[in-house]
This record gives C-alpha cells, structure tokens and sequence, in this order.
C-alpha cells in the first residue's frame, strides 16, 4: 500500500501538500513524490520538496492511489501526457484518485470527470465551468467523494481531503 503524491516542479501549494502528507506519515502509509522531472520542487510559499520520481518514471501498479496537489504552478500539469498516461492506468487499475484545488482541472481536461461528482478551487467560476464542460457535476463543497473518486477545493479542505484519502485507504 502506496501513495504516490504529484506536485509541480514550482508552484505546489505547500499546505496541500504537508497537510495529507503528515496524516499519511501518522498513519506509517508509505509515501512516493512525483513531478515532471526528479529532484527539487518549489512550493508557492516556499517549501523545498525532493520529487522521488519523474511522470516518466512511475508505474502505477507499484501504487494504491495517486493524489494531486494544486497550487498555482498545478496549471502547468494540465494537458501534461505523461501525467494523464499515469491517470489513466490509475482508472483502469481501479486505484484512488484524489485531486485538491486546481487539480480536478486536470482530471476533466484528462477526460476522467465524465458522469463523476466532484469540487474545485473556483475563486473565479471559470474552474467550474471546465468541470462541468469535462461531464462532472460540480458541487460547491470542501471534499467531495464519488467512488474511488476524491476532490477538494483548496487549502482549508487539506487535512479532510488527506482524512478521506487515508479512510479509503483502510487507515
């Protein structure tokens, strides 16, 4: 039982991070970091964080679920291949999906939100809109669950969103 945890290489959103990433540490769940290439990432407020793997690297059958972090550096995994490859094996292996913040957009723009239930960070309404546009039904709540589905919508929903990614778990 793995987590595999997906950052931009700058820009993550630090609480979003550490939040779930403490929680999956109490909890003894091992935890592997991804971005669009190994070695540093820079979270938004600072954080300096080692990324075990490059999208390149992973193979999702070594995990139980992956969880994507937004922030403002997330909009630059939108459309990222690789990326909605590791996604896609996700879906069809049946693991968990979680997304926080801008991160669903991800999601829908990788075509996985069709018929699906699920929150964004959505300051602007415009994040809404991709969602609905994708098939999801967008709804205006912190976390919100649909199957082996997890989304939230920003930093305040971070330490629920790493609770709910845990309680799915088994932890």
């Amino acid at each position: 039982m793995k987590i595999l945890m997906v950052i931009a290489q700058h820009g993550f959103q630090d609480h979003e991070f550490e939040a779930p990433l403490e929680l999956f540490k109490e909890k003894k769940i091992p935890v592997k970091i991804a971005s669009q290439k190994r070695g540093t990432c820079f979270g938004k407020f600072g954080l300096q964080v080692n990324a075990d793997l490059s999208f390149s690297d992973v193979k999702m059958e070594d995990f139980s679920a992956i969880v994507l972090i937004g922030g403002p550096g997330s909009v630059h995994l939108v459309g990222n291949k690789e990326l909605e490859r590791i996604l896609h094996e996700a879906v069809k292996q049946e693991k968990i999906i979680a997304a926080i913040c801008y991160s669903p957009v991800t999601l829908a723009k990788a075509g996985l939100l069709r018929g699906k239930k699920a929150t964004v960070w959505n300051e602007d309404g415009n994040q809404q809109s991709v969602l609905e546009e994708a098939g999801a039904e967008y709804l205006e709540q912190a976390v919100v669950i649909d199957g082996r589905l997890i989304t939230a919508n920003g930093p305040n929903a971070a330490s629920r969103f790493g609770e709910e990614i845990a309680k799915m778990l088994g932890f």
